[in-house]
């Protein structure tokens, strides 16, 4: 069959006829009828190329090749034909002129096939959500079946087409053909994927089988696989995430070394340890959870496996160790930090009633017998405090350590004054002993030289 093609050169040469067309008319009169009459010959010869044209474009539709028919010529053939149309406004008028003057009238543009063109080239503007054409969409199929590119990209464009292009069977017969054999290549693909470690292409195959309707359905065994590989990238991002989490771990830990106990940047890093201590456990939760579910799926395990990633945790818990560690004793500090505070005011509270600042001029005994007392009640508080400091492994608040230290002085000043007052308290008994001794010493003198 031979096809008129119309060129880039025919419509450049179209405009200019229409443009000296609608000229003349304009023009009007004897001049407008001389202009006319020099442009009907080469108007008459591209009303027959544009109709030949037509019946190139209505041949191709109907041996099923709407695409190419659109296509076939240059691009403002369809605007050149309506712009050439004899068929306008007071066109009677100027063909009537002609005929009296006994000149050749220009033919008609086929309206038939023009309509039936315009038609097909409006369908194959219609647009999917996506934003494309069903030009487009066929474009794109015409292209991967020339290159026998992807059954299953071929299958989506298909079902594209049958969704804008509802009225023509052939797209349901393609798609019932193609299905049959995609089906089976999937569950291929999908093994092919998993032994290349590919899972964004194990993705793309999860999309292709659960995005759409199949008939006859796909098989449980693929669907199970496909459905795993969503698992599968969990998998692989929480790995980098706990990864992630154990270094952010160990920064904050490290940190945490290098500050003061209690102060406020220390208290920053601890409140941002503890952070990235609950979301490393959540993580680590859902990944034994994912690891557990793909023990159904053997082959994306091994996968997995493979490339060390099914079981990380023994790296990473040598990584956070002392992190946790020192986090746990963040934890005990919290439980016990009111205790702290009950026992540092207990402490300041010994040490305000303590004897070393008491006379003990008055009653040198009752003082004594205080300061005894005092010192077991200190004892026994600073014993109380080591214990509670223990429980942090020398990591203790400043507080309570400088109110021991405190504690501990006024220990030592209480026991001093005592050996002191003891000591007071010794002389002043020699001395009154000895004075009883000398005046009863005195009274038998007096005795004894008095008889004589």
């Amino acid at each position: 069959m031979l096809y008129t093609t119309i060129t880039h050169q025919n419509i450049q040469s179209y405009r200019t006829i229409a443009e000296s067309i609608d000229i003349a008319l304009s023009v009007g009169g004897e001049q407008g009828l001389l202009l006319l009459q020099n442009e009907l010959d080469p108007w008459s010869t591209a009303i027959d190329e544009i109709n030949a044209g037509l019946r190139t474009c209505y041949d191709l539709i109907y041996s099923g090749r709407r695409h190419e028919a659109i296509d076939w010529h240059y691009e403002g053939f369809l605007e050149m034909a309506d712009r050439l149309n004899p068929d306008r406004p007071g066109w009677a008028y100027w063909n009537e002129k002609l005929i009296d003057q006994g000149l050749p009238i220009p033919p008609d543009i086929d309206q038939g096939l023009k309509g039936i063109v315009d038609a097909v080239f409006d369908e194959l503007q219609v647009m999917n959500l996506e934003g494309q054409t069903l030009e487009q969409n066929i474009g794109l199929l015409r292209k991967n079946v020339i290159s026998y590119g992807n059954l299953g990209e071929r299958l989506i464009l298909l079902r594209n087409i049958q969704t804008m292009d509802a009225s023509k069977s052939i797209w349901t017969e393609m798609i019932e053909s193609i299905s049959k054999v995609r089906s089976d290549q999937i569950l291929q693909d999908a093994h092919n994927s998993i032994k290349r470690s590919d899972h964004d292409a194990l993705l793309l195959l999860r999309e292709e089988a659960l995005g759409q309707v199949w008939n006859p359905p796909l098989p449980n065994q693929t669907l199970e696989l496909l459905k795993a590989a969503i698992v599968w990238q969990r998998v692989l991002k929480n790995y980098e995430l706990l990864s992630a989490l154990a270094r952010s771990l160990v920064i904050a830990f490290q940190k945490g070394e290098q500050e003061t106990f209690g102060s406020s940047s220390y208290l920053v890093l601890v409140k941002n340890g503890m952070q990235k201590r609950s979301e490393y456990e959540a993580c680590a939760n859902l990944f034994e959870n994912d690891i557990n579910d793909l023990q159904r799926q053997p082959l994306i395990l091994k996968a997995i496996t493979q490339h060390g990633k099914s079981d990380p945790f023994p790296e990473l818990e040598v990584q956070i160790e002392k992190p946790l560690e020192w986090l746990a004793i963040q934890d005990q500090y919290e439980k016990l930090r009111l205790t702290f505070v009950a026992q540092e005011e207990k402490c300041n509270e010994l040490m305000s009633v303590s004897p070393a600042t008491m006379s003990a001029s008055d009653d040198a005994k009752k003082w004594l017998d205080y300061a005894y007392r005092w010192l077991v009640m200190a004892e026994d508080r600073e014993l109380k405090c080591q214990n509670l400091c223990d429980q942090l492994k020398n990591n203790a608040p400043p507080g309570i350590l400088n109110a021991m230290r405190k504690l501990k002085i006024k220990q030592q000043e209480v026991t001093n004054k005592i050996e002191s007052v003891k000591f007071w308290f010794r002389t002043m008994i020699f001395g009154v002993v000895g004075g009883i001794s000398l005046l009863f010493l005195l009274f038998i003198l007096m005795l004894v030289f008095g008889k004589e």
